[in-house]
C-alpha cells in the first residue's frame, strides 16, 4: 500500500487495470481450455458409448445364431426320432402281416 502511493495515481491505476485484465485474460484461457477439454470428453464419451453398443449388438447377434442352431439341431433331431419311429412301426406291421400269412399257410 505505501509503494502504491508513491506512484502517480494514473500509473497505479493502470498497473492495477493491466493485473485486473490479466486475471480476466487468464481466467478466460482456462475457461477456452476446460471447454476444449470437455468438447474432447465427449467425443471420446460417445465413441465409447457407440463401441459398446456395436459389441453389444454383435454379442446378441452371435447368441441369436447359437439358439436358432439349436433350435434347428432339436428340430432335425426329433424329424430324424419320428422318422425312425415311424419305420419301426411299419416293419412291426409287416412282420405282422408276415406272421398272418405265415400263421394261414400252416
Amino acid at each position: 500500500p505505501s509503494r502504491l502511493r508513491q506512484l502517480p495515481r494514473s500509473h497505479s491505476a493502470n498497473a492495477s487495470g493491466d493485473r485486473i485484465k490479466a486475471k480476466l485474460a487468464a481466467a478466460e484461457q482456462r475457461r477456452m481450455q476446460y471447454e476444449k477439454e470437455n468438447k474432447i470428453q465427449k467425443v471420446v464419451t460417445q465413441r465409447q458409448k457407440k463401441e459398446q453398443v456395436q459389441q453389444a449388438l454383435q454379442e446378441f447377434a452371435a447368441h441369436q445364431a447359437k439358439v436358432m442352431e439349436s433350435k434347428e439341431k432339436k428340430r432335425n433331431q426329433t424329424t430324424e426320432k419320428k422318422e425312425a419311429q415311424m419305420k419301426a412301426r411299419r416293419e412291426q406291421l409287416q412282420v405282422g402281416k408276415l406272421m398272418e400269412l405265415v400263421c394261414l399257410l400252416e
